[in-house]
């Protein structure tokens, strides 16, 4: 698994296409490797902006938003820790989950510089 916050191992799971595959396996009829595929998802996204913004337009905030539904507790727990590492810090992935009906907190004004 990747290293959470180890930017280099993140940058290259990514180059090697982790992020898409994450997100297929989220689809597994396997809860087990379900839970596995969107925790992984959560570490390649923690604290890396590109990463961030790669599953973001790879489709991981509606998928996340999905599975934070499912009936199982765990995979509901580890859908909702990593939507929370998708967005944080994240403007553009703040509103994009707001707009889907994230119920977490909504994102204030991006901060304009004078």
């Amino acid at each position: 698994l990747v290293a959470c916050c180890h930017k280099d191992n993140q940058s290259a799971a990514a180059a090697a296409g982790a992020i898409p595959l994450m997100l297929q396996l989220t689809k597994s009829s396997d809860a087990t490797l379900q839970r596995q595929a969107v925790s992984t998802l959560g570490d390649i996204v923690a604290g890396h902006e590109d990463n961030k913004c790669a599953a973001a337009a790879a489709g991981a905030l509606p998928l996340l938003m999905q599975l934070i539904k499912s009936s199982d507790a765990e995979l509901q727990r580890e859908a909702v820790e990593a939507l929370g590492l998708l967005v944080v810090g994240h403007f553009d992935n703040q509103s994009a989950a707001a707009a889907a009906g994230w119920p977490g907190r909504q994102p204030k004004e991006r901060f304009q510089p004078l």
